[in-house]
């Protein structure tokens, strides 16, 4: 709840905004930072669940739990660029609502889902294993989408944001 009163997003934008940065390399370097931080992350959480349960591997292959991966990676990288979007173009305080809603809201989607009865891992996990390898081609459509769009959104956002937070204001 500290960045609700504090401001630190804007004013480590402000930081670097004095430095002769670019908003366009300040964008694609938070973008870059998100893979940095999620490819080994994905790749480390879905080898250890492959590795450590014997059933997974005794009804799925390798190929399709491969793409399987490759599905929660493309769809993390589509839902994170909106997470950058409101980090680097809001205040920190919009960003902490924006997380707060985005929370209520999939954990509305996932007590539905929940309800029907619908099992989203197994679905998913028995069309790949059918051959359907499209769900992950059109993920990685998504995430590359998102990735050009949100580029272009956030670069638009950063030039009409204020850098100016109430702390950063001393009067006298």
């Amino acid at each position: 709840m500290r960045a609700w009163k504090e401001d630190g997003f804007t004013e480590k934008l402000a930081e670097w905004r004095s430095m002769p940065i670019p908003l366009k390399e300040l964008t694609l370097g938070r973008m870059m930072q998100l893979f940095i931080i999620l490819l080994p992350m994905i790749v480390l959480f879905f080898s250890i669940q492959y590795l450590s349960i014997a059933s997974l591997r005794e009804h799925i292959d390798l190929g399709t739990y491969g793409l399987f991966a490759l599905f929660w990676f493309f769809y993390a990288i589509g839902i994170a660029v909106t997470f950058i979007f409101f980090e680097l173009g809001h205040s920190s305080r919009m960003y902490t609502i924006y997380c707060f809603v985005f929370m209520i809201i999939a954990g509305g989607l996932l007590v539905a889902i929940k309800l029907t009865g619908v099992s989203v891992v197994l679905g998913l996990l028995r069309e790949l294993q059918a051959g359907h390898w499209w769900y992950t081609a059109a993920a990685m459509l998504y995430a590359i989408i998102s990735l050009a769009a949100g580029y272009t959104i956030i670069v638009k956002r950063l030039r009409k944001r204020s850098f100016i937070t109430k702390g950063s204001i001393k009067l006298g």
